[in-house]
């Protein structure tokens, strides 16, 4: 079918997808840092590699549970998701013949008549999510990907990418995949649909926030798809199309500006990025954007500060039992966890991580390779107005958390835990529950777990969707209502390392309350209980709770295994209660720390709790940064 403004491809075969002339840069000596990361990639391929008889079908079948796609499509999504590392991985290194087989996968996987063929699309369409890394195959090593394929495997490559234009997709990120398979078609005369791709771009625009922030379709979720998706994707589109549509690709390097101010605050000295929202299983996912800076000749920061920033998160993950039997990149965080998976997330999703090596793709005289990596220097705490955080940083640098309220996500799982607790750390991450009928199944760590006192068996809730939220440069406000009787406003006041939790009950109904700290591993941890609070120290972490005058009874909570993102087992400090019909103000205070040495007393740790106290509606908190007060009258209105 020819649609208006295409190109017509059935006319003349021979002519329908006439290539672009494309030019390899002249080769110097590879730079040091880029055989590391050539070096790197060839790990993760290698286990590929090892079954070329796999790969040659363009179906590569993996173990490891299901998704909400059928398994053919989830052994396409492994083998395409791959070719984000071995598009550039093969510009670095044009004369690799091994990558050859990768072509030979595509030319089954797109042939009609292939008994491997990945099939024709439907709206909403998983494959049109894969499209892109095969768009962005082309687009980067078109030597490859494209000229070695005859006339008749061009012809079957194209129409097969050209039905992304054929079917509804939803209005997220998910847009960018037919704007890269438009600007790809484009880049090799072939037919493509100017109208669709104006379309999407068009509605894209609407998803823009401002200061460099997006939404994902949804205005209350903001979270890694701002970097890892819309930015990248935009970036690709700038260094592509700078000459056909020169205002919007630097429009889209404007706000990568804009945004790289922002997201650095999300990373600390120890190249960990905050865990939060959705996905995470991509996990070094999140340094892509500093990969696209460099793909784009984007200066966001200095080149030795995104080079630091950039190969400290690689070496975070390189230290993390990511890798499985097989050498295969398994689902899940810094451990083999599907418990934490989205329902998205099949045994090759994974490999959505190789978007960072884009980089790889750049010339080796490019500056970014000559840069020395250079610190990055970040304030203490930063108000992100658009994704509704206050993040806050330790004196060291070497720990980030962010304080949230107004984040919300309806489709994802565990999203309550993902988007909505009181604070996200790049130290200690966050649970996700197994059940909600006891403490340890929930694993409700940073959130306050609410249930209706009187029941043989508490069923526990956590705070989603909240009714009012305000964030300042002070603290972050939050109001819920787990019933229609029953309303919460929690104050949290950052005060790193520590944190003050005020919350504010009123309620109809006799309440079992628990509001709970940071998670420590539950093996090698020394718990300690005092009079005035609890804190257990494992290695470098420290974890405490102080109540302040709210009655509260101190327990830790041995949590259900494999709930936690960074720790197969934990412990977690909680303050729990039974609270009465009426209204009342329960004011807790937790820490979560790094500690340079382990061997320090507990208690002193314990003793760096600031001073709190409550007089009318007037909180006053003192700490060693200072005194601070609130009216909590005054922030309601």
């Amino acid at each position: 079918m020819v649609r208006e403004n295409r190109h017509s491809v059935g006319e003349g075969i021979e002519d329908g997808c006439a290539p672009r002339s494309s030019r390899i840069s002249p080769r110097i000596d590879m730079p040091a840092d880029k055989r590391r990361l050539v070096a790197r990639v060839k790990q993760f391929l290698e286990p590929f590699l090892a079954h070329p008889e796999m790969l040659q079908t363009g179906l590569y079948a993996l173990s490891g549970g299901g998704s909400v796609y059928a398994p053919r499509i989830r052994h396409m999504e492994t083998f395409l998701r791959l070719l984000w590392g071995v598009a550039p991985l093969g510009c670095a290194q044009p004369d690799d013949a091994r990558l050859n087989v990768f072509v030979e996968g595509v030319i089954a996987g797109t042939h009609p008549d292939s008994p491997h063929y990945w099939g024709d699309i439907g709206p909403f369409d998983q494959r049109m999510v894969e499209m892109a890394a095969l768009a962005t195959a082309l687009l980067l090593h078109p030597e490859r990907f494209w000229d070695t394929l005859t006339s008749r495997q061009q012809q079957h490559l194209a129409t097969w990418l050209g039905q992304i234009n054929d079917y509804e997709m939803p209005a997220t990120n998910w847009l960018f995949f037919r704007v890269l398979v438009n600007v790809a078609l484009k880049q090799r005369n072939c037919a493509w649909s100017p109208r669709h791709m104006e379309e999407a771009l068009d509605t894209l625009e609407q998803l823009y926030l401002g200061n460099g922030w997006y939404c994902d379709g949804f205005v209350d979720q903001i979270d890694y798809y701002v970097p890892m998706a819309f930015h990248y994707y935009s970036l690709i589109y700038a260094k592509f199309m700078a000459l056909d549509d020169p205002l919007r690709a630097e429009r889209f390097c404007s706000r990568a500006r804009e945004f790289a101010a922002n997201y650095v605050h999300w990373f600390a000295s120890t190249g960990a990025s905050i865990p939060f929202g959705r996905s995470l299983t991509y996990r070094f996912a999140h340094g892509a954007f500093f990969s696209a800076l460099v793909f784009a000749d984007v200066e966001a920061l200095p080149w030795g500060q995104i080079k630091q920033l950039l190969f400290r998160h690689l070496e975070y993950w390189d230290d993390t039992e990511m890798i499985g039997e097989g050498g295969y990149l398994t689902v899940g965080y810094k451990y083999p966890n599907v418990v934490m998976a989205e329902g998205y997330n099949a045994a090759g999703s994974p490999y959505w991580a190789l978007k960072t090596y884009l980089l790889l793709a750049v010339n080796d005289a490019h500056p970014f390779w000559q840069a020395e990596p250079q610190p990055v220097d970040c304030a203490h705490v930063q108000l992100q107005r658009e994704p509704r955080m206050l993040v806050c940083r330790s004196p060291e640098g070497d720990e980030v958390q962010a304080f949230t309220a107004g984040q919300h996500s309806s489709q994802h799982a565990h999203a309550d835990a993902k988007y909505e607790k009181f604070v996200y750390s790049t130290s200690f991450a966050f649970s996700v529950p197994k059940g909600r009928l006891a403490l340890r199944q929930g694993a409700f760590d940073n959130c306050l777990a609410v249930a209706e006192a009187g029941r043989a068996v508490p069923l526990y809730e956590s705070a989603y969707g909240l009714s009012d939220d305000t964030v300042t440069e002070q603290f972050v406000r939050r109001t819920w209502q787990p019933w229609p009787d029953v309303t919460i406003t929690t104050w949290v006041v950052p005060l790193l390392p520590w944190h003050i939790r005020v919350h504010r009950v009123v309620s109809g109904r006799r309440l079992l309350l628990a509001d709970g700290g940071f998670a420590l591993p539950k093996f090698e941890s020394t718990v300690h209980n005092f009079e005035r609070g609890q804190l257990g120290v494992h290695r470098q972490l420290a974890s405490g709770v102080v109540d302040y005058g709210s009655h509260a009874d101190y327990t830790w909570v041995e949590a259900e295994p494999n709930t936690h993102l960074l720790f197969p087992a934990t412990v977690i400090p909680m303050l729990t209660q039974e609270f009465s019909i009426g209204d009342g103000t329960l004011i807790h205070g937790f820490l979560g720390q790094r500690v340079s040495d382990a061997s320090l007393p507990p208690d002193r740790l314990l003793s760096s709790a600031p001073e709190v106290w409550l007089v009318g509606d007037v909180l006053t908190v003192r700490s060693s940064s200072g005194e601070w007060s609130v009216n909590f009258v005054e922030t309601l209105t």
